[in-house]
């Protein structure tokens, strides 16, 4: 076998283990739906030519990227230097992470957050500080996406988090209490 200079395929894998791209995918994506040898055999194979799912391949085919858009109304060099926002995205990644989710941090794309939804690949939506009437989130409901909204007002149909910064800033003045 000569040496490869691209990335091994599932055609490869599929003829190397003598089954259908299908097996390769279900070996993969459902193994339940192949004998426990089979899927054994295809994943030996695809471990010998070195063969990852493609995720943007697996994405398309699972129409999900297990991805959720952290939509930010400034510049992430803007956003990342502020205090909140590093403690806020620790939050929001720690639940993500325990879902099997990544995060996709979205800011303006050439100045503009609907041209930045356009680019966007994700399941849904956590939108930092947008009215319910911007143009973003009309758009994210247009597309069906989940959303949440944070520090904004509700909307029937999305979770919303809204911060109080004055019972905060009230209780963050207070002495504590003596036990």
């Amino acid at each position: 076998m000569e040496p490869r200079t691209q990335r091994p395929r599932i055609a490869d894998v599929a003829r190397e283990a003598g089954v259908s791209k299908t097996a390769v995918s279900f070996a993969f994506n459902a193994p339940d739906r192949l004998a426990p040898e089979t899927t054994q055999r295809i994943r030996g194979v695809a471990q010998r030519l070195g063969y990852t799912p493609h995720p943007v391949a697996r994405m398309l085919t699972q129409r999900r990227t297990r991805t959720i858009g952290v939509l930010t109304p400034q510049a992430l060099s803007v956003v990342f230097g502020n205090p909140f926002f590093a403690t806020f995205s620790a939050g929001v990644a720690r639940e993500a992470e325990e879902h099997g989710y990544g995060l996709h941090f979205i800011s303006p794309f050439r100045g503009s957050l609907v041209g930045a939804m356009t680019r966007a690949t994700v399941d849904g939506v956590v939108a930092i500080g947008l009215s319910a009437d911007h143009a973003e989130v009309e758009q994210i409901r247009h597309a069906g996406l989940a959303m949440v909204l944070v520090d904004s007002e509700d909307l029937p149909e999305h979770a919303s988090v809204v911060v109080d910064d004055e019972g905060g800033a009230r209780a963050s003045g207070r002495p504590p209490s003596s036990p």
